[in-house]
Order: structure tokens, then C-alpha cells, then sequence
């Protein structure tokens, strides 16, 4: 979803820096909110007192937090540099 929207970005004329910036700061509180809410979701889960649930609860929200951790910081560092010959999808070198 962050790459189809940094795309958009750059469709809609800005830089590649610029469009991965801007990008990563308007997709941060959807992301955020998600893992919020599976996080929340998890809680019963947690209070339970059956075998391997709060095993089972403690490794989804962690999955949830690595998964946040990683969109906002590879995912952007990683498109940001793919791209900074200064050229994006369908543009074509002078040389």
C-alpha cells in the first residue's frame, strides 16, 4: 500500500525524496491505527489463562510491532534508495 502511494506521489510530480517523505508521513497513523487495534484485539487472549495463550498473544503483538517498525523505516530507506539515480517508473535515461 506505501509503494502503490509513494507512487501516486511521484505520478503527481514531486521528487522521489519528497514523495517517499511525504509518503511515509501520511500512511504513519493508518498503519499505526491497525496495529493498535490488533493489538487491542489481542488483549483477551492475553488475560487467558489456557496453555499458550499469552505465548501466543505476546508473539502477535510483537509480529504487529516489528511489522510497524519495519514499514516505517526499510520500506522507506529501501525505496528512497532504489530510486536515487533520479529516475522513477517509466522514465527513461538521456543516455
Amino acid at each position: 500500500v506505501m509503494v502503490s502511494y509513494f507512487n501516486q506521489l511521484r505520478q503527481s510530480g514531486l521528487s522521489i525524496q519528497d514523495s517517499v517523505k511525504k509518503g511515509a508521513e501520511r500512511r504513519l497513523r493508518p498503519v499505526l491505527m491497525t496495529a493498535m487495534i490488533a493489538s487491542f484485539g489481542l488483549l483477551p487472549l492475553l488475560a487467558a489463562t489456557g496453555p499458550g495463550c499469552r505465548t501466543a498473544a505476546a508473539t502477535c503483538r510483537g509480529g504487529d510491532r516489528w511489522s510497524v517498525y519495519v514499514d516505517h523505516s526499510y520500506l522507506d530507506i529501501t525505496a528512497g534508495a532504489l530510486c536515487l539515480g533520479g529516475r522513477g517508473a517509466g522514465e527513461e535515461s538521456d543516455g
